[in-house]
């Protein structure tokens, strides 16, 4: 082997290690990426985004209320899933039950009405 040929040797090996080097850098960066810290306020605002119907903020508000950081976890998953596109809306009954099969009971204020000849009646009460 002449010289010419060990020099470039020692080069193209020196470039190696330098682009190995870069790679292993990038990737650690990737893996310890700062956490973004995202207040409770944050959370609720984007879960009201997301969540379609009538009682949709009334469900969130209620959950928060009761569970706090239970619900607070909870809605953060739910977030990520719908920024990886496996979510892409989520109605007020499907919150709702996705809380009551993880054990959260919320209570929501339900009203019976009773309307004859546009006049509202009470349960018991006579015409």
């Amino acid at each position: 082997m002449s010289d010419f040929d060990k020099e470039i040797e020692k080069l193209l090996e020196k470039k190696a290690k330098e682009t190995w080097s870069n790679i292993l850098e990038q990737k650690y960066r990737e893996m310890v990426k700062p956490v973004k810290k995202i207040s409770t306020e944050d959370i609720i605002k984007k879960m009201k985004e997301i969540t379609k119907g009538e009682r949709a903020e009334e469900i969130i508000d209620k959950a928060y209320t009761y569970y706090g950081d239970t619900a607070i976890s909870i809605f953060k998953r739910i977030i990520q899933l719908h920024e990886k596109g496996v979510i892409r809306e989520l109605y007020d009954y499907e919150l709702y039950q996705i809380l009551q099969k993880l054990g959260l009971r919320v209570p929501i204020e339900t009203k019976v009405r009773i309307v004859r000849h546009g006049r509202e009646y009470r349960i018991g009460e006579e015409e």
